[in-house]
């Protein structure tokens, strides 16, 4: 598996801000400061769907990356024609600590947390 270059993909940090009533906004930042980043895209597993769906989440891709997306939970994705939503990033490292790469998991439906 290619873990950079295969994809890529740009990242809006989402904004929590307040409407007019006091009630919390949820929205993205404009499309000219996104972040676009070389990554591998690939379908979640059915085991990573139900691990996901249990706690509350659901997930429809995974993506990874060589370097920390620098992410977090409920920013935009924009992945071709898709946009998703990242609902969890992990780090991993191979047994000789190697080789790093952070593993994102994102959805196609935008989810609180």
């Amino acid at each position: 598996m290619t873990l950079v270059g295969e994809h890529s993909v740009t990242i809006y940090a989402k904004v929590d801000t307040r409407d007019a009533a006091g009630g919390r906004d949820y929205s993205s930042v404009a499309a000219s400061s996104g972040t676009t980043l070389p990554c591998t895209v690939h379908p979640a597993s059915t085991q990573e769907r139900v691990d996901h769906l249990q706690r509350g989440y659901q997930v429809s891709y995974k993506l990874y990356f060589k370097q920390d997306p620098s992410s977090g939970h409920g920013d935009k994705i924009a992945y071709g024609d898709a946009t998703l939503f990242q609902v969890g990033k992990t780090i991993h490292r191979d047994e000789s600590e190697a080789l790093e790469f952070w593993k994102v998991y994102a959805s196609e439906v935008e989810q609180r947390q």
